[in-house]
């Protein structure tokens, strides 16, 4: 497993009458439980097969999720909120091209809490960014995320963490991907180990880029066998509330052409509701025909800080219920800014609301490279250009074609 070390930082309609009228908020109490034992270590055993088994399905591992699905008034939002903090900041990610990624890296010199570039395959990282293996589709190649507050670096249990304000980040990237559902209980548990020691924190956004995610058929699909790793790792080692349950984040789950299994984490310790969309099933609850273990994240992540709350919006693609809507580009690209809009809104959100107006720092996953023109149709009639990065890269079911993340402020 490689992990980072310090270094000097100066330098589709859906019928919704059968969802009956609900609250928005769950109060589950600031003291959140995570269970991590101090001997974790990021070595976890390959020996998984006892959690991930066909016959499994129904045993005493998986209580949360039959619970969910039987539980039809279950709240769309999670409240994990911590004390809240005087100091927060705002947060944005800053799209650049070859041309223009000096000017912005010197605008914004130590305020970066993540320094990304896309790289196509044969391709070298530039010294000093942090590498993705999704090929971009357009100039913009390097995506900054930044804040308004001076970052400061330190080791959390040996792995190197930035910090801004309310906000830590890290990262894990792990080779040897054979294994691939040993290997993510592995990083998964290295997480939960980090987060052990930043207790006052909060999970807010994972970013997980699974190399060849839809190499495999059926149970073997890379995708599932990712699944499978990360739920057995949630349930051993990862936050809970006070009834036990799973409390899951805003999170990404997409193909890389190459490299390692990467895990990008993004915490907080200002509050977080973790919220669901009404027009979609929670990933926790999906039905066995997607995977022997299911996706477990949430829809997004409200941050509410001092005077302002953003949205961390999840992955989201044309799924109306669990079930993969409409098969060409232009009908699922209309499907998609559906489900953010009905994501964004007052009905799922209940006294908050966003606009796609303010939605920025947006990737758009594409599929295929001759969809992009479409893609850029729907998503540009809502959102600014200027605000959008285009990346080609597998997503994580076959049928879909387009995947898109942002900030909602």
């Amino acid at each position: 497993m490689n992990t980072r070390t310090a270094r000097d930082t100066r330098s589709t309609t859906c019928d919704t009458s059968s969802h009956p009228a609900r609250p928005t908020l769950r109060d589950v109490s600031a003291d959140v439980s995570v269970d991590v034992s101090a001997d974790v270590s990021a070595d976890v055993s390959a020996d998984v097969s006892a959690d991930v088994g066909v016959d499994t399905w129904r045993d005493s591992a998986r209580p949360t999720v039959r619970d969910v699905r039987a539980d039809r008034d279950r709240p769309t939002l999670r409240d994990v909120s911590a004390d809240r903090v005087p100091d927060s900041t705002r947060l944005r990610a800053v799209q650049a091209s070859d041309t223009d990624l000096d000017c912005l890296l010197r605008r914004h010199q130590g305020r970066i809490l993540r320094p990304t570039q896309f790289l196509r395959p044969d391709e070298a990282p530039r010294p000093g960014m942090e590498p993705v293996w999704i090929s971009p589709l357009a100039d913009k190649r390097y995506e900054l995320l930044v804040t308004d507050a001076l970052t400061r670096e330190d080791l959390v249990g040996g792995v190197l963490v930035r910090f801004a304000a309310d906000l830590a980040y890290f990262e894990v990237r792990i080779d040897d991907t054979a294994d691939l559902t040993a290997t993510t209980e592995a990083a998964y548990s290295r997480i939960f180990q980090v987060t052990q020691h930043l207790a006052a924190y909060r999970l807010l956004r994972l970013w997980n880029y699974v190399p060849c995610i839809l190499r495999g058929a059926d149970d073997q699909e890379r995708y599932r066998l990712f699944n499978a790793g990360r739920f057995a790792a949630w349930q051993q080692h990862g936050p809970k509330d006070d009834q036990g349950d799973p409390l899951y984040p805003a999170a990404t789950g997409i193909g890389a052409h190459g490299g390692p299994l990467v895990i990008q984490v993004l915490l907080t310790r200002q509050r977080v509701d973790y919220v669901q969309n009404y027009r979609q099933v929670p990933s926790a609850c999906y039905s066995r025909k997607f995977g022997v273990r299911p996706p477990v994240f949430a829809r997004g992540s409200l941050r509410r800080g001092g005077d302002f709350s953003d949205l961390i919006v999840s992955g989201t693609a044309s799924i109306v219920g669990e079930e993969t809507a409409h098969t060409c580009m232009r009908a699922q690209s209309a499907e998609t800014v559906r489900n953010l809009q009905a994501l964004l809104s007052r009905k799922n959100l209940g006294g908050t609301s966003f606009s796609l107006l303010g939605f920025h720092s947006v990737r758009a996953y594409v599929k295929h490279p001759e969809d992009l023109p479409e893609a850029q149709f729907e998503l540009e009639r809502h959102i600014s250009p200027e605000h959008i990065i285009y990346l080609l890269d597998d997503i994580c079911r076959p049928g879909l074609l387009l995947e898109v993340e942002g900030i909602a402020a």
